[in-house]
């Protein structure tokens, strides 16, 4: 049964959008039966508006209206009245609160304004600003001027495009009949209205199947506003005969009495015998094989049939399942599944046509089936995501339960709530890029009908793909020492699981060039970097720059880490200190031990006599430790060194010299 309806109408002024206020003036809007000129929204109670009109293609123009405001009581309500005569969607008001709306009125000089009131043509018509055109041809276009005249002030005048009524665009609200009822005394009935924009009012239709046209009713249609925004329609007709099959649908109005989509026509009984629609005894019950409905009642006149109507939803509107015989007192719903609750309502077929639908029974049937585990799990990873899919195992699973564990765990833990899917091939998307693990195990389980959950699919490994920032390493130092360079850091791969391994990089820096033009290079290398590196492709007298940077998965590098720069100074031989020299006939005996130093490319034979600089006179190679120097003179005294050449061909320094023994 219908729940009772309580008839506590909100007026519709309330919850109709001002529309007023979005419009420029001055304007023309088309009614049913002629055209309304909107002058402007100052209240002409010190001026006037005069209106000319032209059909269109037409040069001249014809004065048609001078207009202002009404000023005193009763003419402003005749013209009300008479305003009201070629628009009637709206009522004309009480004597009871014509004071009440004229104190209003009278507050405002801006029609848009006034409340409640300012918005209706035969409000706006009495008030001087708004001029209906009865004499319009319909189907005919018109442009309309719109002239102030104010005293001691130039009249000032504006255009409005042309326009032709009706209206060749019925608005659609979205009308739909949510439910109705028959009840003894009346027929209630309750409307959906989808998309409000501007309607104003409705009203009720009624025809006598086969016996009459459709009619307006006199019943005022109520409206109510619900908290989704959306409005229903409440209509309630209280003079309708009984015993007979009626029809009903709505019409809606804008404010201008133009008329929208009527609602869908709806086909009625009424009965006079409550008795005639209620079954005694309805219920629903699982057994072996489905959903038994059974019912108990005292047959009504001219029982033809009962039909039964089903949901798998409470509040969901019933679908039409079978229509059974009026011996019947029970029926078996085989298609349904185990532990979802059903909805069923039932309705009589007599003499007078259709009742209405019973009270909601649900019934349910129990499942005892296993679920199977979900097949040909697969993962693969995307920036941030992993993209799990797998195939239904079952026809009769519903839901599904992902479970992940990361490096720190072995422990498969769920991922969100249950996941419903009806594919096939089944897709499920996880967001990791809050997961800091380098490495995640994902498995999934199904659940059935029955609310059995399956064993663990096959477990798959990926390694994801995030968007995250590594941690730079710390504390990178480098050391000239035996000829090569050792660059050092602390590694953060023990705080930082992302961090797989490291990439050293270098650059020569040269007095020549500046910094910025000079770029860091990889160090190729096959060794796996831990905390420190050997350069041993290091020359002397340069300096390097060393940066070091963390590497993780899928291509991911941290900030360079703070470079240290390291120079590689010239290494400079030391010259021979073991020199014997020994006069002999015809000249001078050198003698010296080999030196001990490595790298050493020869010697330099060096001799010095006074008054003179320093000669070479020859160069040996390391194996070569003496040296004979052929002069003849007893009188000049010859004094000698030998040096160190590296293969750097850099020379040691000349420590002293050596004369003859």
């Amino acid at each position: 049964m219908m729940k009772h309806i309580l008839l506590a109408f909100i007026a519709l002024f309330c919850c109709q959008p001002l529309l007023w206020g979005q419009q420029s003036y001055p304007n023309a809007v088309a009614g049913p039966e002629g055209i309304y000129v909107n002058c402007g929204n100052q209240i002409p109670r010190d001026f006037a508006y005069q209106i000319h009109r032209r059909a269109s293609g037409a040069k001249a123009w014809e004065e048609k209206a001078l207009i202002s405001a009404e000023n005193q009581f009763d003419r402003f309500f005749n013209k009300v009245k008479e305003a009201n005569a070629h628009n009637p969607v709206y009522e004309f008001p009480a004597d009871s609160i014509k004071m009440a709306v004229w104190g209003i009125i009278n507050q405002y000089g801006n029609v848009d304004s006034i409340p409640l009131y300012g918005m209706l043509p035969m409000y706006r018509e009495a008030l001087g600003v708004t001029w209906y055109d009865a004499t319009a041809e319909k189907g005919k276009r018109y442009e309309y001027k719109v002239v102030v005249l104010k005293a001691n002030q130039k009249p000032t005048e504006q255009l409005v495009p042309a326009i032709k009524y009706p209206s060749a665009r019925k608005m659609d609200y979205l009308i739909k009949t949510k439910e109705y009822e028959a009840q003894e005394e009346r027929v209630n009935i309750v409307y959906t209205i989808g998309d409000r924009q501007d309607m104003y009012v409705a009203k009720i239709f009624r025809s006598y199947y086969l016996q009459s046209d459709f009619a307006p009713l006199t019943e005022l249609v109520g409206f109510i506003g619900n908290d989704d925004g959306s409005f229903e329609a409440i209509a309630v007709d209280r003079s309708v005969l009984k015993k007979g099959i009626v029809l009903y649908y709505l019409q809606p109005y804008d404010v201008y009495g133009n008329p929208g989509q009527t609602s869908d026509t709806i086909r009625v009984t009424n009965l006079i015998n409550k008795s005639e629609t209620v079954l005694e005894g309805l219920k629903a019950r699982g057994v072996e094989n489905g959903i038994k409905l059974s019912w108990k009642f005292e047959k009504p006149e001219y029982l033809r049939s009962i039909d039964i109507y089903k949901s798998d939803e409470e509040k969901k509107e019933h679908d039409y399942l079978i229509s059974v015989s009026p011996n019947d007192t029970c029926f078996i719903d085989e298609d349904v599944e185990p532990n979802i609750i059903y909805y069923y309502k039932v309705v009589i077929n007599n003499a007078y046509g259709k009742s209405p639908q019973s009270v909601n029974v649900m019934g349910w049937l129990d499942g005892t089936k296993k679920a199977s585990a979900p097949n040909d799990l697969k993962a693969e990873i995307g920036e941030g995501v992993v993209h799990l899919t797998w195939s239904k195992p079952d026809d009769d699973t519903k839901a599904y339960y992902i479970l992940r564990s990361d490096a720190d765990s072995v422990d498969l833990r769920q991922v969100g709530e249950a996941f419903v899917s009806d594919s096939v091939l089944v897709t499920y998307i996880d967001s990791v890029d809050n997961v800091n693990s380098t490495t995640l195990a994902y498995a999934v389980k199904s659940e059935n009908s029955s609310f059995d959950i399956s064993p663990l699919s096959d477990t798959v490994y990926v390694n994801p793909k995030r968007n995250i920032n590594l941690s730079t390493p710390l504390n990178l130092n480098t050391t000239f020492l035996d000829g090569r360079v050792w660059v050092r850091w602390t590694t953060v791969d023990e705080v930082d699981d992302n961090v797989v391994g490291y990439r050293l990089e270098r650059r020569v820096l040269s007095a020549s060039e500046t910094t910025d033009s000079v770029q860091f290079l990889p160090i190729e290398t096959d060794k796996v970097l831990l905390n420190y590196y050997e350069d041993t492709e290091v020359k002397e007298g340069e300096t390097y720059e060393y940066r070091v940077i963390s590497r993780g998965l899928h291509g991911m590098e941290s900030a360079p880490s703070v470079s240290s720069t390291c120079h590689v100074p010239v290494v400079k031989p030391i010259s021979i200190h073991s020199l014997q020299v020994h006069k002999t006939t015809g000249g001078y005996q050198l003698a010296w031990e080999k030196t001990g130093q490595e790298n050493i490319a020869g010697y330099n034979v060096y001799r010095v006599q006074e008054n003179e600089p320093p000669k070479l006179l020859t160069t040996l190679k390391t194996d070569q430790t003496s040296y004979f120097d052929s002069v003849n003179s007893d009188e000049t005294v010859y004094l000698y060194t030998v040096t160190c050449v590296g293969e750097n061909n850099v020379e040691s320094d000349i420590v002293y010299w050596m004369g003859a023994n």
